[in-house]
């Protein structure tokens, strides 16, 4: 399959929501909706792993959007379609939103299960009283010492070798990218590549085989010494008795 090509551009239309656009021959649907800004899920970065981007591609003329879909407008099934072995099935007829490109002018449906933001309605709601637990606040790693601000958490953070190993990649994935309300865990895909939230969450998932010689390289990064923030180690202003100018150089 060729890349994505800047010469050759073709529309697609997203269902139910009707948000269009143009993208270049060869992109993928997954990353059409980044770019569009539609509502189509994943939580593996693209990596065909999750099964949560898949999409409904159809077939035929449209005209409330003047578009005619051909059979081939979406690109043959890619490797990662046809051994597929992710966590969701993939379900007769749908296609992985990572992995399907766009060959021609398509019309595709996110289906519910794929939609982040899909509606749920509830008639009757009956919940057990919440106790706020947070599962994912600052992490502690054995042998560093926590931060001045750390000690007065509560609850305690839990411990990076202990209750975190529990997560699944996918909900690691998910959790270090968006981070958990009310807990204190920032979201990293503010600022961070899904390939480097995925580093991130793979030396998560490795560091209760860390060596010790390991750990105590971590210590020794980690010392206050070796951080120096803005602000911090200036000399203070110098005091003026009142009335004295102040000298700018």
């Amino acid at each position: 399959m060729a890349p994505p090509s800047s010469g050759v551009e073709h529309r697609i239309v997203f269902t139910p929501s009707g948000l269009s656009g143009t993208v270049a021959h060869g992109t993928t649907v997954l990353d059409a909706a980044r770019r569009l800004g539609a509502d189509l899920d994943t939580v593996c970065g693209g990596r065909g792993i999750c099964g949560r981007c898949q999409i409904v591609p159809s077939v035929g003329s449209f005209p409330k959007w003047a578009i005619t879909v051909a059979p081939d407008a979406l690109g043959p099934p890619a490797t990662i379609e046809t051994d597929y072995h992710g966590n969701r099935p993939l379900v007769v007829g749908h296609r992985l939103g990572c992995a399907a490109r766009i060959d021609g002018d398509v019309v595709v449906d996110v289906p519910p299960s794929s939609q982040v933001h899909r509606q749920v309605v509830r008639k009757d709601l009956d919940l057990p009283p919440i106790t706020v637990d947070p599962s994912f606040t600052l992490l502690y790693i054995d042998g560093v010492k926590p931060a001045e601000f750390a000690e007065g958490m509560n609850p305690k953070p839990p411990d990076i070798d202990g209750q975190l190993q529990n997560y699944t990649d996918p909900q690691l994935f998910w959790v270090i990218k968006n981070g958990l309300r009310a807990t204190g865990m920032p979201g990293f895909g503010v600022n961070h590549k899904d390939e480097e939230i995925t580093d991130i969450a793979a030396f998560v998932r490795h560091t209760p085989r860390l060596s010790p010689e390991e750990r105590k390289d971590l210590a020794a990064a980690a010392a206050p010494d070796d951080h120096h923030h803005e602000g911090e180690g200036q000399p203070a202003p110098e005091e003026h008795a009142a009335g004295e100018p102040h000298h700018h150089h």
